[in-house]
C-alpha cells in the first residue's frame, strides 16, 4: 500500500516544480524591445558577447558542455600560472619560449599594430548575439615566427590553448591582401586584455571566426603537415576549415532576436538600426524591407565617430587608409520609418558586400554562422 504523501513531500515537490518553472522562465523569457538602448561601435570588455546568454537555448551547446566540459565550459578560470608560450615544430629552425615580460619588451622595442575586428562566434546568427566589435593592439605573430627561423616549407601553425582548445591557421592567413596582420593581442580598446577575453595575451586573426582567435595560447607548432587539425576541424568533422567569416546582419533597435521576435511601438516616426557584416569584403549596401510586401529601401551607413575619437581605433583606421566600410568589422546601419497604419510589419534586413555577394533568404550550412537575412516583427499600435 502506498504511503500517504507527507506535508514535507508536498512542499518539496512544490519547491521543485517552482524551481523548474523558474529555470524555464529564465531560459525562455523574452528580451525587452529596447527601442532606446544605444549600442556602441566598440564593445566594452565587460559586455563582450555573452556565450551563455546567446546559446542557453541551443541543445548542442548543452550537450557539448556536458560531454566535453574541458572544452565547452562557460568560462575557464585559469591555472594560476604566469602566461608563457612556445614556438616549435618542423617548420622552424629552433624552439623559442616567450613569456609576457619578453613579449612586452618586444612590443616596446619593435612597436605594436592595431587592428579593428568584429569577433564572431561560428554559432552566430541573426537572432542571437554572438558578435562584438573592438580594436585590438599587439605584436604581429609573423614577427615572432621569423625570430624562430621560419622555414620555406612551413604550411600551417597549430595552436594549443592553456585550457586545452586547439586550432590551426595556414601561414597565408597571418597577413591579408590589404596588409592587416594576425597578432598576439595585449589590449582591447586600449585597455589591458582581461582574462575573460583571453588575456593577458590572445591570438587575433583578421577575417576569421572566433574559434581561430585562440584565447590563452600556450603553443604554436609550425608544421609542414597540411592535414585537418584542431577541435573544430576534427571533433565536428568540419575538415580543413579556413574559418573565414561570412555575411551577416542584425537588427539592434528594436532588439529583435530569437527571444524577442516581436517588438511593440506606437504609431509615429521611428529609427531602426543595426549592424551588417560583409565577411572578407566590406559591406557595400544594406537594404531594409519595412513590411512583407514593401519595397526594399537603402539604409544609411554612417561612419562611426569612434574612428576619429578613440585613439587606438583612429590608429587602426589610419593603418588601412581611413577607408569605410571595412572587412571583418561590423558596419552600423540606420533607417527612418513612419508606418502609415497600425498592424504587424515584417522587417527584413539584407546586406551586400563589395564582391556583390548578398545575404540569402536561408542558410543551412552548420559549419559557420548563418548568413541568412535578419528579420522580426514590429507591432504598431
Amino acid at each position: 500500500m502506498a504511503e500517504p504523501r507527507t506535508r514535507r513531500w508536498i512542499l518539496g515537490s512544490g519547491l521543485t516544480l517552482s524551481a523548474g518553472a523558474g529555470i524555464g522562465w529564465f531560459l525562455y523569457r523574452d528580451t525587452p524591445d529596447n527601442w532606446q538602448a544605444p549600442f556602441a561601435f566598440l564593445t566594452d570588455s565587460s559586455v563582450f558577447y555573452d556565450r551563455w546568454e546567446a546559446k542557453k537555448r541551443d541543445p548542442l551547446f548543452w550537450w557539448s558542455a556536458v560531454t566535453r566540459p574541458e572544452l565547452y565550459a562557460i568560462g575557464w578560470g585559469g591555472d594560476g600560472e604566469p602566461w608563457r608560450m612556445s614556438i616549435d615544430g618542423d617548420g622552424v629552425d629552433r624552439t623559442t619560449n616567450i613569456n609576457e615580460v619578453a613579449l612586452r619588451a618586444i612590443a616596446a622595442a619593435d612597436g605594436t599594430v592595431a587592428l579593428l575586428k568584429t569577433m564572431r562566434c561560428s554559432g552566430d546568427r541573426p537572432g542571437i548575439r554572438l558578435a562584438s566589435n573592438a580594436v585590438w593592439t599587439g605584436v604581429p605573430l609573423a614577427t615572432l615566427l621569423r625570430r624562430a627561423g621560419l622555414k620555406s616549407d612551413a604550411k600551417r601553425v597549430r595552436i594549443t590553448s592553456r585550457d586545452g582548445f586547439t586550432a590551426n591557421l595556414p601561414l597565408e592567413a597571418l597577413t591579408t591582401g590589404d596588409g592587416r596582420r594576425a597578432m598576439l593581442a595585449l589590449s582591447l580598446n586600449g585597455n589591458p586584455l582581461p582574462h575573460e577575453r583571453g588575456g593577458p595575451v590572445r591570438l587575433i586573426v583578421p577575417d576569421r571566426f572566433g574559434f581561430k582567435n585562440v584565447k590563452w595560447p600556450a603553443r604554436f607548432e609550425v608544421t609542414s603537415d597540411d592535414r585537418p587539425w584542431g577541435n573544430h576541424e576534427v571533433d565536428t568533422g568540419a575538415g580543413k576549415d579556413s574559418g573565414q567569416v561570412t555575411l551577416g546582419s542584425k537588427i539592434l533597435k528594436p532588439d529583435l532576436r530569437d527571444t524577442n521576435p516581436v517588438a511593440k511601438a506606437p504609431r509615429g516616426p521611428m529609427l531602426l538600426a543595426g549592424v551588417a557584416f560583409g565577411g572578407v569584403a566590406p559591406v557595400s549596401r544594406v537594404h531594409v524591407k519595412l513590411g512583407a510586401d514593401a519595397p526594399w529601401r537603402a539604409a544609411r551607413l554612417p561612419v562611426p565617430s569612434e574612428l576619429k575619437e578613440h585613439a587606438e581605433a583612429a590608429r587602426a583606421w589610419a593603418g588601412v587608409g581611413e577607408r569605410w566600410p571595412l572587412p571583418d568589422v561590423w558596419t552600423p546601419w540606420v533607417i527612418h520609418w513612419s508606418p502609415s497604419s497600425p498592424g504587424d510589419y515584417r522587417i527584413t534586413v539584407r546586406a551586400t558586400n563589395r564582391l556583390n555577394q548578398a545575404q540569402p533568404d536561408s542558410d543551412w550550412d552548420w559549419t559557420d554562422a548563418q548568413s541568412s537575412v535578419a528579420g522580426g516583427i514590429v507591432r504598431i499600435t
